[in-house]
This record gives structure tokens, sequence and C-alpha cells, in this order.
């Protein structure tokens, strides 16, 4: 979804057709949807399938067509209903690891607030997070970090500098 959307955007041209796996989806399927998803486990998972949806909603919009009614105000409810106001992202840290959680924070955030323009929830705690995450030499060690790790600590504090100057230096 991302790959092709993007590639066509690039050459000026958009998807011919809705993506009908999106479109078609009603608010209620797709809270059913959001709420099976394995959050606590698997957070990096689980927002791959959030950004992959908020993606193809996001084409559909682009190129005047429609979803179905009501289902952008269901992601964007449920996401707001649903992320953890302790550590403002969605999941929660399993064995003092934030891992999963950030890197799902990431694509989450990307084809969804990035995207769309809107604020992120909780932006301090975000913040606070992704730096304590950053932290770990598990991942950012030198010799330790790769590019999907750092990422996915960059996105999320570019995304909150637009919010807020919490922790930043002078």
């Amino acid at each position: 979804m991302l790959s092709v959307g993007y590639a066509l955007d690039l050459v000026g041209a958009r998807f011919l057709h809705p993506i009908h796996a999106v479109a078609d989806t009603d608010p209620a399927a797709l809270t059913a949807s959001l709420d099976a998803l394995p959050w606590r486990k698997e957070a990096w998972g689980s927002g791959a399938w959030v950004d992959a949806w908020g993606t193809a909603a996001y084409w559909n919009l682009a190129r005047a067509h429609p979803n179905s009614p009501g289902s952008l105000d269901a992601l964007f409810g449920w996401l707001l209903t649903h992320v953890n106001p302790a550590a403002g992202i969605w999941g929660k840290p399993t064995d003092d690891n934030r891992l999963k959680m950030v890197n799902g924070y990431y694509r989450l955030t990307r084809g969804t607030f990035a995207q769309f323009g809107l604020p992120v929830p909780y932006v301090e705690r975000l913040v606070d997070t992704v730096l304590e995450h950053s932290a770990d030499p598990r991942y950012f060690a030198p010799y330790r970090q790769n590019a999907c790790n750092v990422l996915d600590v960059v996105h999320p504090l570019w995304l909150a500098s637009k919010q807020t100057k919490h922790r930043r230096c002078k």
C-alpha cells in the first residue's frame, strides 16, 4: 500500500479505483478489527496494520474516492481513546523493552496523525518514552544501531517537535 501509493504519487499518478478493502469498511468493522489486533504482544505489527489502513484511506481521499461514512472518525476516535496516557503511545512495554511499542508508534502515526496533519496525544509523555527507549544499549550502543530503529525514534521526536519544546536542548 505504502510503496505503490507513494511511487504513483512521485510520478504524478494516483490509484484509478478505490481501495475497496478500506473504502468498504464500516466504522463497526473497523473498530472490531482494531480491538482484535495484538497490541500488548505485537505493537509493531498492530501499528503496521493501522499504517496500511490509514494510508489506503488517505489514497482514497486523494483520488476523491469516498471511504465508508464515519470510518475515519472511528479510526481516530479509537486511537485517541486507546493510547496509553502514561507512555503517549499504543501498547505497553514488555520486560522493560519499548522497541516494539516505539516502532509501532512510528508506523501507526506515520499513516494516520502525521499523514493527515493531526496533533498526536500525550506528546510530552511520548517524548519521554522515546528518549528512554533511545537510551537502551541493546539498540543504540555503538555498532548496535540500525536505520529502522533510528527512524523509529527520529520520526516521533520530529512529530512531537511540532507540538512541544519538552526536553528540547537550548
